[in-house]
């Protein structure tokens, strides 16, 4: 039996657990590990853990059994694994066919939490006045909710394999190191590859790989840096190194608010591609006109665009190194 406070406040009256709880549960019961659930769902560890523990308490019993690899689930969470896989699914199917009965224009989208927040969520009122389509966006890396038709489309960085997936690339993940003009403590942008050594190097728990991945191909030959990869969000990333704490690794896309508004400047400069790419996601090809059609090509679109300003901002950063040298 679980031992612990209880429930939260404003769960005290709830007679069923909050959905993204269980969305975590399943997702957890069914992976391989907590972390590779959580990269699923576009979620750092620890958000996703407390999003099992939020369950945890709620239910009062523990789910799992917690060691320092792996998890698997207790008597009690296969049990309930048992009773509400089959009503998760009873709901899915139910929307699905209500949406497809009202003739609804209308599509679901999964993507990375700084994906929706910092590049898809503000164009959405283009493609309503455009199109009059609507969207539901929902913070996930599954492929498996294409799968299981739980959502229409994908879009979020990696390298595109996804076995019975159709992936389009809409632009290639090159990186570019990018800080504030002023840094906290008081001193300027590095100038070169081997000046990043010095600072603090920004990075989102579920990219991680990205910073050493980069650093070799750049030929960075000095002491290990220090890599601070406790930012749950790659939009949290982006808004510290803004605010002078440290050393960014800028992607287009994703960037492009800090960017436009030259909160993030490119510095020790060059541009290499970190071996992944941002692509849309559809698990059959979608029928000519169809409202699904018409969002793939305008994702596609916007994704072009942002590329272009990407183009454009790192184009100023190179040329502004080759006068000061």
């Amino acid at each position: 039996m679980l031992l612990c406070c209880a429930p939260l406040k404003d769960h005290m009256l709830r007679k069923v657990p909050p959905l993204e709880a269980t969305e975590a549960f399943i997702a957890a019961a069914n992976a391989r590990s907590f972390r590779v659930a959580a990269a699923g769902l576009a979620l750092s560890p620890s958000a996703f853990s407390r999003r099992i523990q939020l369950l945890e308490r709620f239910v009062g019993v523990e789910l799992f059994h917690r060691a320092s690899s792996s998890s698997h689930l207790t008597v009690a969470g296969r049990a309930y694994l048992t009773e509400i896989e089959p009503a998760i699914e009873t709901i899915r199917t139910a929307t699905i066919a209500l949406r497809a009965r009202n003739g609804e224009r209308r599509v679901r989208i999964a993507t990375s939490h700084s994906l929706a927040s910092e590049w898809l969520l503000p164009r959405l009122p283009a493609l309503i006045a455009a199109h009059g389509i609507e969207v539901d966006v929902m913070v996930s890396r599954d492929a498996q909710l294409l799968r299981d038709r739980i959502v229409d489309l994908g879009i979020w960085g990696g390298t595109g394999s996804e076995p019975g997936i159709i992936s389009e690339l809409a632009a290639r993940m090159d990186g570019v190191p990018a800080c504030a003009a002023l840094l906290a403590n008081g001193s300027g942008p590095p100038g070169s590859v081997d000046e990043l050594g010095d600072h603090r190097l920004l990075s989102d728990q579920v990219s991680r790989s990205l910073w050493p991945r980069w650093l070799e191909k750049a030929g960075y030959r000095g002491a290990r840096p220090r890599i601070d990869d406790h930012f749950e969000t790659n939009q949290l990333c982006n808004e510290a190194a803004a605010s002078g704490l440290g050393i960014t690794l800028c992607l287009p896309m994703v960037a492009e608010r800090f960017i436009e508004s030259r909160r993030l400047v490119a510095c020790a400069p060059l541009r290499i591609p970190v071996g992944a790419a941002y692509h849309v996601h559809s698990l059959a090809p979608p029928q000519r006109g169809s409202t699904t059609a018409t969002v793939i090509d305008w994702l596609l679109s916007e994704a072009e665009t942002s590329l272009r300003r990407f183009n454009a901002w790192w184009a100023d950063a190179a040329h502004s190194a080759r006068v000061s040298c």
